[in-house]
């Protein structure tokens, strides 16, 4: 039997790498998942996937999950809860990831790959592509 969960990421602030792992893990073929990056009230960030799956399955992503999710200092509470419905279909993630976060999900992305590297002078040559990569867009934004 299939069960539908949510795990959900409350932040202070936008967490770039976060928006990455949302992105990252509906690209997995074997779930049915989703996820939906939206801003309450409060003005705080909700990271929010949603995968189907049976049970084992589910625990093996929750796994996978707690292993990604790397603990930043804007994270405020986390949840995962059983739901009846999903929230945010799957046609919903790709508009709002490129619209939002394709320049940050790029950075984190190569941050991820130093870490595992876990190389200073990767990491070096990482900030230095960023800050030039960074510095060209609000250039050609002028």
């Amino acid at each position: 039997m299939k069960h539908l969960i949510q795990f959900e990421f409350v932040c202070l602030k936008p967490v770039p790498l976060y928006a990455y792992l949302c992105h990252y893990f509906t690209l997995r073929t074997e779930f049915d998942i989703s996820f939906g990056i939206v801003k309450d009230d409060k003005q705080l960030t909700h990271y929010i996937i949603e995968a189907c799956a049976l049970q084992t399955e589910l625990e093996s992503l929750a796994d996978e999950i707690a292993a990604n999710f790397l603990l930043s200092v804007w994270l405020v509470d986390t949840e995962i809860k059983r739901i009846h419905n999903k929230q945010f279909p799957p046609w919903m993630h790709l508009n709002h990831y490129h619209q939002r976060h394709c320049f940050f999900a790029n950075i984190a992305n190569l941050f991820l790959a130093i870490i595992k590297a876990n190389s200073l002078e990767s990491l070096t040559c990482y900030v230095l592509t960023a800050m030039v990569k960074l510095n060209s867009q609000q250039f050609n934004k002028a």
